[in-house]
């Protein structure tokens, strides 16, 4: 869990990136506008399902903004709801729990601490999660996708937990909302684009798992939008590093 405070700005427009990871973001303020290629959903709670591609969120005003990151398995533990019925999908919480939904924007809306507000948070969710069973093969896949970051193939993933191919592709969509293979490329883009925005130059990242630098940038192209030099531009701009500076998508590795 993290929280980013922003003391200044107004109308502000921020594309959420494929992470590898469900999660919960809740705004203090106005309600906010989520818009992607297939939906314009107003809320100021939502939960995400795991992403392949990019969407936006257009603010009036951030004050507070906290967001819960998720195992790619639990969303059945906390909501009784499968991975691959919220892949791509945004949903606002109040229709998944009313009370979940009151408690988070009461305490984002407190005069409570940043430190205060995490400490609450962690309570409600400890007390939130209902009994699961998940599938222990498609845990130790997933760990293994990131431990690899993303270079493990599925062949190799389902002979380490000895099921066929085509059955763990079926538990995986289910569990994680995203195919074995897809659900690797976003853990391998998320380790190279952070390699970018170290000042790591594009020329000298010959990325594991690909056949050359072009289908690299095609999958960044895919994932984010933009270009790789795009991409590094958007992040680091002043008006929006400390918010992607606080988040995973720069700290995971």
């Amino acid at each position: 869990m993290w929280i980013v405070e922003e003391q200044e700005g107004e109308n502000i427009h921020i594309q959420s990136f494929p992470t590898g990871f469900p999660y919960l973001n809740v705004i203090q303020g106005e309600p906010f506008i989520i818009k992607d290629a297939k939906e314009l959903l107003t809320t100021d709670c939502y939960l995400s399902g795991v992403a392949y591609h990019p969407f936006e969120l257009q603010m009036h005003r951030i004050q507070r903004a906290l967001t819960i990151q998720l195992h790619p398995q639990s969303l059945f533990a906390f909501f009784r709801i499968s991975a691959s019925e919220l892949s791509e999908i945004r949903i606002p919480i109040h229709q998944l729990s009313t009370s979940l939904h009151n408690h988070l924007v009461d305490l984002i809306n407190s005069t409570a601490s940043s430190e205060k507000v995490l400490d609450q948070v962690s309570q409600i969710f400890s007390g939130f999660i209902v009994e699961s069973s998940p599938d222990l093969r498609v845990a130790q896949s997933i760990k293994k996708i990131i431990q690899s970051k993303g270079a493990s193939s599925v062949p190799d993933l389902a002979r380490e937990v000895n099921v066929s191919i085509r059955r763990l592709q079926q538990l995986f969509k289910l569990q994680v909302g995203l195919s074995p293979k897809r659900y690797s490329k976003v853990i391998r883009l998320q380790y190279h684009t952070h390699r970018l925005l170290v000042d790591t130059p594009l020329q000298y990242i010959v990325p594991d798992g690909y056949y050359d630098q072009s289908h690299f940038i095609h999958d960044i192209k895919s994932q984010t939008g933009m270009l790789p030099t795009d991409f590094t531009k958007y992040i680091l701009a002043p008006e929006r590093k400390s918010a992607y500076y606080s988040s995973n998508l720069y700290s995971a590795y």
